[in-house]
């Protein structure tokens, strides 16, 4: 029998079958802890899992298709044959919808794994997971989290017939997994520290005007904060506005983006996406007068196209950057950049900086380097930094603007790479955007 006859053979019976049960993974998880849920599902694909088998609605490719009622599809999708893993949070448990989820898994007797997320603890456990039921605690230590680890790993190899990984590769994926997590706890550890400057700054503030203290603490709506925001930075805009000159660029970007980017009431408000890639910003730096920083991206901007919609909470800014020459870190070839633009649009490296001199992003997660023939702790004092060495672009919008939903995302890829390829404007992206509702999710 050959290879069609097969194919055609097994799908036309599993077609007929639409009784049978499957084997999936629901990451039960609430959206704004978004950032660790793409950890797990990284962690999830290393060990051998497909986008098939693992479901997380925060995610491009892992959650709801386009035109389908979200709430629909996932009660259809407990009649699989599913694994839970909850992301257990405050913001879990301030979400109806995902308490909902819960004890959908509790009636029907769903096996699951609890995740404890940082700020989290095991005493604010309530509902239908057991609390006597030892979780992984993500901000634990080292060791502990390694066990964890392993413990995920046996049972999902045995739920799922997966091969098991050799122990070179589990050392990477553990390393990479705890790395991840050291990295995203920094980046929120410097939040925080942020608001809490901002916090004390404003008391000592009292009787200057609005423009100098924080604006921040008087929204709790993203798609409001970015609107107020962007009229600051494009005063009078309605519409569309381009801007060509890279100074005036950074300039109006600097007060779109200036700190502070989160409050008590309001976390990470302000989002980029590029398709499927997306995550909050948290800083916002000028480098000279046509370069910045944007958290660890390195952008030379070449124009910014600012839009504002009628309906505020499609108000977007689209950045375009001119691409930049290799750092020199690692030996590329021009070959090897165009074949991964191909491929992937874009083309970037990542790298680090540690007092003043590039060091390689292994060194970076090793957390020493090599520096005139010797090994230097970098004691934590490196900074990421990620460089385009092709033509890029991205938008600029609240974390619940009509952009942010999968079901948009491999066509606001393709309109992206379109842009930079010569074959798309950004009015098509603005005709694209004008068609989507509100996020279900702004309030």
């Amino acid at each position: 029998m050959d290879r069609e006859e097969t194919i055609n053979g097994v799908e036309s019976n599993k077609d007929v079958n639409t009784n049978e049960k499957k084997k999936k993974i629901l990451i039960s998880h609430n959206g704004e802890d978004k950032e660790y849920c793409e950890i797990i599902v990284d962690f999830l694909e290393k060990i051998g899992l497909t986008e098939k088998e693992v479901i997380c609605t925060c995610i491009s490719g892992y959650g709801v298709g386009l035109n389908n009622n979200i709430y629909e599809w996932l009660s259809e999708q407990f009649n699989n044959d599913l694994y839970v893993i909850f992301m257990l949070s405050d913001n879990y448990y301030n979400s109806a919808p995902c308490l909902n989820e819960m004890g959908a898994a509790w009636v029907m007797q769903k096996h699951y794994t609890s995740i404890i997320l940082p700020g989290f603890n095991v005493n604010k456990i309530q509902g239908a997971v057991d609390p006597r039921k030892m979780a992984f605690i993500l901000d634990n230590d080292d060791e502990e989290i390694r066990q964890k680890l392993v413990e995920m790993r046996d049972i999902l190899v045995q739920e799922f017939q997966l091969e098991r990984p050799t122990e070179a590769k589990w050392n990477r994926i553990t390393k990479y997994f705890i790395d991840s997590v050291h990295d995203m706890l920094k980046k929120k550890k410097k939040k925080t520290d942020d608001v809490q400057n901002v916090d004390n700054e404003s008391q000592n503030n009292v009787g200057q005007s609005d423009s100098e203290i924080s604006d921040i603490c008087n929204f709790s709506s993203s798609t409001a904060f970015f609107a107020h925001r962007f009229g600051k930075a494009f005063p009078g805009v309605r519409g569309i506005l381009e801007i060509n000159d890279p100074q005036d660029c950074i300039e109006r970007l600097d007060i779109l983006l200036r700190k502070p980017l989160d409050s008590n009431n309001l976390h990470n408000p302000i989002w980029w996406f590029r398709g499927g890639s997306n995550l909050f910003i948290s800083e916002f730096k000028k480098a000279s007068s046509s370069k910045a920083l944007l958290d660890t991206d390195e952008i030379k901007i070449k124009r910014v196209v600012a839009y504002s919609s009628t309906h505020y909470y499609r108000d977007f800014v689209y950045v375009e950057t001119y691409p930049e020459e290799p750092t020199g870190v690692y030996e590329y070839n021009k070959e090897y950049i165009e074949e991964h633009k191909r491929m992937y649009g874009v083309c970037h490296e990542e790298y680090a900086v540690f007092e003043n001199r590039m060091i390689s992003r292994m060194e970076y997660d090793d957390g020493a380097a090599i520096i005139d023939g010797k090994v230097v702790d970098l004691k934590g004092m490196a900074e990421l930094r990620i460089r385009y060495l092709t033509p890029y672009n991205f938008i600029i919008c609240a974390h619940m603007s009509a952009i942010n939903n999968t079901s948009y995302d491999s066509t606001m890829k393709a309109l992206l790479n379109g842009i930079l390829q010569g074959h798309n404007t950004v009015n098509d992206i603005i005709d694209y955007v004008e068609t989507m509702p509100r996020n279900r999710n702004d309030y």
